[in-house]
């Protein structure tokens, strides 16, 4: 257990391990894994590499994994099992109010869950680009960030290729945009469930996005 893991911008961690367990506390402002808030007056994270071993990272305003609150996010997964969880920020990517994250998945179980930010992406107001070309993939926003690709009012970017991916979000895309924001997506040879119902999220009747495309608002290409 650790309280947070440093990662400045323009440094590199890689984690490696098949058996070893990394648990963060939840930070408010700052990434679990990545930036902390104004770290060097900068919010961005360096590169974080995740070759194996399992995680569990929190976050709040910033991502669980990637950037701080205001602060873009550099992910890639190759392997092991990461559970991240946040709120405004990405669980995996940007920081509320990041401009532009990337997280590229090769492999590995990834379960991720946010609720403003995407689950995988950007953080609110920020947009997410993702690739993913392997692995098995849960991702789930339980308000307005899509659950792959933008935060609320972030547009996002998605290729998905030899994977396994179940997607959810509220009003977000499964799969693209967030709320207001457009979607760009792209999939081939994958097994791919997207939906817009959550099971256990108690919302009535809110404005539905598309599973696969923009959010409510947005435009899906």
């Amino acid at each position: 257990y650790v309280g947070s893991i440093v990662v400045p911008e323009k440094s590199t961690l890689t984690i490696e391990g098949d058996t070893g367990i990394l648990t963060t506390g939840k930070q408010k402002s700052s990434a679990g894994i990545g930036q902390v808030l104004h770290y060097q007056n900068d919010g961005d994270s360096g590169h974080i590499i995740i070759n194996g071993g399992v995680i569990y990272a929190y976050g709040d305003y910033g991502a669980a994994i990637g950037g701080s609150k205001s602060g873009n996010g550099t992910v890639t997964i190759n392997g092991g099992t990461v559970n991240a969880e946040a709120n405004y920020g990405a669980a995996i990517g940007g920081g509320q109010e990041g401009t532009e994250s990337t997280v590229i998945i090769t492999g590995g179980t990834v379960n991720a869950k946010s609720s403003y930010g995407a689950a995988i992406g950007g953080g609110q107001d920020g947009k997410g680009i993702v690739t993913i070309t392997g692995g098995t993939i849960d991702a789930k926003s339980t308000q307005s960030g899509a659950a792959i690709g933008g935060g609320t009012s972030g547009d996002g970017v998605v290729s998905i290729e030899n994977a396994t991916v179940s997607a959810a979000s509220i009003s977000g895309a499964a799969i693209g945009g967030g709320q207001n924001g457009n979607g760009e997506v792209e999939i081939t040879k994958s097994t791919v469930a997207a939906t817009n119902i959550i099971e256990g999220v108690g919302v009535t009747s809110p404005p539905r996005s598309a599973a696969i495309g923009g959010g409510v608002y947005g435009n899906g290409t």
